[in-house]
Order: C-alpha cells, then structure tokens, then sequence
C-alpha cells in the first residue's frame, strides 16, 4: 500500500468479483450459495485489507451496483471490514439516481463522496485515495479529477494485478521514508500550477520539451512509477543483481532526495 494512503476504495462487479453480479441479476439470498466461486482472488484481497487495516486505512466499494448484494457479499467476503456508510452506490448520490444506473463520471463522484466521510482523507483530498476499477474509462475519469492513484485491474483484484504496486511500496516503505509518494515526481500536478511544486513543474518543462524531438518522452523514458511496474512485471522470478537492480536503487534515491528537498 503506498505511504500516504488513508482510503482504499475499490469498484466491486469483476474488480473484487471476477463476475458482474448486477448484470447476472444476482440477488442477496442467492450469495452465500456462490460467493466464493464469485470472489477475483479471496485470498489476495483479505490479506490486502488486513494490512490496510492495521495501517489505519478505510476501505470502502464504489459501484454502480445495487448496495444490498454488495452488503451480502462483503459481508461473507471481509467481515466486518466495510461499513455501510463505506459502500457507495448510485443511489447515495442523491434522489436523482438509482442503483444500477450508469452515471457518468460517477466514480469520481463516489470517491469525492467518500472522502468527505472520512475525515482523514477529506483533509488530505485526493492524494490520500487508492482506486482499483477494472473499467478504464472510470480509471480515466478518476484520474482527470484528480485522483492519480487510480489502478486499472483488468482481470479484478488479484495477486498478479499488486505485484507491481507491492514492490513499489516496500522499496519506499523499507527505506523509511513513509511520506513519501512517487506521484510527487510525476508531472501530472503541473497542471493545478498554484499547488504543484517546484520538483512536479520541472519534471513536467523538461518533459513537455523533450517531446517536441521524441513523441511521448517522458512516458517512454521518464517515468518512475512506470519503471519500477516495468520492473517488477519482467524481473519479478530473477534472483541474481543485475543492472536493472542498481537503476532501481537509483530512481529510489532520486526520488528520496527530491522529496526531502521538497519536505
């Protein structure tokens, strides 16, 4: 889990169900039949919220499913792990919606939600959120309102879809610096100009130039969340230091020295 983060939220249908339970029409007596054919990777996703939870986070569901059938499952699925005022669904958006109903940009609608509910995180904002979803388009949406720690899972929550976000976390984790965050070396804050600091502008000049003589330059050579998901996705089973290692290392005291200047 990245340092920083106080709320955890996930989409539910085929994110923590390799399933859509709302277009099977399932119905909350017909879960505890099927719960756990129905569950990504049961295994994966209890032992992530326990570790959230002696983290201190919260965690919470943002669908656009129905919150009864949600409630059956999570009951069965992590027990007493989400609240009910932590399970968000169209219908808690207000009279002018109803469960099942695809409303548009309505991820980013429920995470705001859910945020001012939390009182940690609405101090924090957005920068304290964690979002899985298996849909990009409301990963997209969620990121452009500014929630950049937005994961698109496309199997659901499973082992495979964490190992890169594990490793990162524990290379920042084991090295101490617990305020740390790699989206305060991403560029994508330069565009709120009055709160992005100075390492976020630069980052964000010196990419927008190099562009103009190599398409997508930052992307392909600058990025360090990208290169150490790289990393993790092709080096994961290799045993032996390599080059790659110490390029890991690198980016990791780069990034600890710039978050100390800018601290």
């Amino acid at each position: 889990m990245p340092p920083g983060t106080s709320l955890i939220v996930f989409d539910f249908d085929q994110t923590v169900l390799n399933c859509h339970a709302f277009g099977e029409g399932v119905e909350p007596e017909e879960v505890p039949a099927r719960w756990r054919e129905d569950v990504a990777d049961l295994d994966t996703f209890r032992a992530f919220v326990a570790a959230a939870q002696q983290r201190g986070a919260t965690l919470a569901i943002a669908s656009f499913g129905r919150s009864e059938v949600i409630r059956a499952y999570m009951d069965l699925i992590a027990p007493g792990a989400f609240s009910d005022a932590d399970i968000v669904t169209p219908a808690s958006l207000g009279s002018d919606y109803e469960d099942g109903m695809s409303v548009e940009n309505g991820k980013p609608m429920m995470l705001q939600l859910l945020c001012k509910r939390n009182p940690v995180t609405n101090l924090k904002g957005a920068a304290g959120v964690l979002f899985f979803d298996d849909d990009p388009a409301n990963v997209d949406e969620c990121r452009r309102a500014g929630f950049l720690r937005s994961h698109h899972t496309p199997q659901g929550f499973t082992r495979a879809a964490l190992e890169g976000l594990w490793t990162a976390a524990v290379l920042v984790l084991g090295a101490g610096v617990s305020a740390l965050s790699l989206v305060d070396l991403e560029p994508f804050d330069a565009w709120v100009f009055s709160v992005a600091g100075w390492p976020t502008l630069t980052v964000a000049a010196v990419g927008l130039t190099a562009s103009l003589f190599v398409p997508m330059a930052y992307c392909k050579y600058g990025c360090p969340t990208g290169v150490i998901l790289d990393y993790a996705r092709t080096r994961r089973h290799e045993e032996r230091l390599t080059r790659r290692d110490a390029i890991a290392v690198g980016l990791l005291v780069v990034a600890i020295v710039l978050g100390g200047v800018a601290g």
